[in-house]
């Protein structure tokens, strides 16, 4: 006696199909055959197979296009900061000219009637330190003239 359980489990499939078509004599309740579930199932994997292959390009094509709209985003964000900056620095520089401009119109042109005249003292010749002592020597000696007579 030869085991073989491959053997005996196709023996046994078959044995099963040949009373459950005992069993159903009828032409309108027929089981279908096990070459037809087969090919079912074979369609069935393939589809499945299909949608799981699709759904994975799918999500790849998903990813790669969220990641391009991610650096497309930064940089956006980017030219974002620096356009403000820009504005920023312009409306800067546009109000300095502003009161630039506001300004020349206070200012008006001086004419002669504008201009206030003084006169200036005239200042004491300054003299050094030589000619100080000089000068104190010859009023020292005309003093001394008035001064013989005792």
């Amino acid at each position: 006696m030869r085991l073989n359980s491959y053997r005996y489990e196709n023996d046994l499939s078959i044995a099963n199909d040949i009373n459950l078509k005992k069993n159903y004599g009828c032409k309108s309740e027929q089981i279908p055959s096990s070459g037809n579930s087969n090919f079912i199932h074979k369609v069935l994997d393939s589809l499945n197979l299909s949608i799981i292959i699709l759904i994975i390009i799918l999500s790849y094509l998903s990813f790669e296009s969220q990641r391009k709209w991610t650096n497309y985003y930064s940089a956006i964000q980017v030219i974002r900061k620096i356009n403000s900056n820009l504005i920023d620095y312009s409306s800067q520089a546009e109000e300095f000219y502003l009161t630039e401009i506001d300004s020349l119109e206070d200012f008006r042109i001086t004419t002669t009637k504008d201009l206030i005249y003084l006169s200036m003292p005239l200042l004491p010749n300054e003299r050094g330190f030589i000619e100080d002592s000089l000068k104190l020597i010859r009023e020292g000696l005309k003093e001394g003239f008035y001064q013989r007579g005792y």
